[in-house]
């Protein structure tokens, strides 16, 4: 919801784009930062393709914690900017 928005104007350079989609780009970054407890968000689907020792699918090695948390970061600077 905001990922897609963001790498859309950048190869574009349309801020259409971004104003047409912003709405819903505050309330995904809203959402993911009420599924936060203690400032982790750990929801998501994680590192989903990591290499480990299973085949790859639903993350093995990188906590969902940390892609979550990471993502929320972005998707809120992102949205600031």
């Amino acid at each position: 919801m905001v990922l897609a928005p963001w790498a859309a104007y950048r190869f574009y350079g349309n801020a259409t784009i971004l104003a047409d989609n912003y709405a819903a780009m505050e309330r995904y970054t809203r959402y993911l930062e009420s599924r936060a407890v203690d400032g982790l968000v750990d929801f998501g689907l994680g590192d989903w393709f990591d290499v480990g020792p299973k085949k790859p699918g639903e993350a093995q090695l990188t906590s969902k914690a940390f892609t979550g948390t990471a993502t929320r970061g972005a998707c809120a600077g992102w949205c600031r900017r």
